[in-house]
């Protein structure tokens, strides 16, 4: 929906998984394309909008000191608080990288 030109990256955090032979041969079969662990910076928040994201869902997730009975409520209030988001913010955001 959002990335129908097909101009889009995976730019994953350096957790071993997102490099690991399955991962990249599936990326790989989807044309999608994957930014070279070499190439990817340890630290720099500011170009990972995705962190900004998880920032701003757990600080909406926890507000007014809310607290998950179980995994499924857990579930149900991340699925809701990302409904949430204005989809033209985050496009911005992904954008502005």
């Amino acid at each position: 929906k959002y990335h129908h030109n097909g101009n889009y990256l995976f730019w994953p955090d350096l957790a071993s998984a997102h490099y690991s032979n399955l991962v990249k041969e599936r990326l790989h079969e989807k044309n999608v394309p994957l930014v070279a662990r070499q190439d990817n910076p340890p630290n720099i928040p500011q170009a990972r909008s995705i962190e900004t994201v998880w920032a701003l869902l757990k600080r909406r997730l926890y507000e007014n000191n809310w607290e998950a009975k179980n995994l499924d409520a857990l579930a149900r209030q991340i699925k809701q608080k990302a409904k949430e988001f204005d989809q033209n913010m985050l496009q911005a955001m992904v954008e502005g990288v």
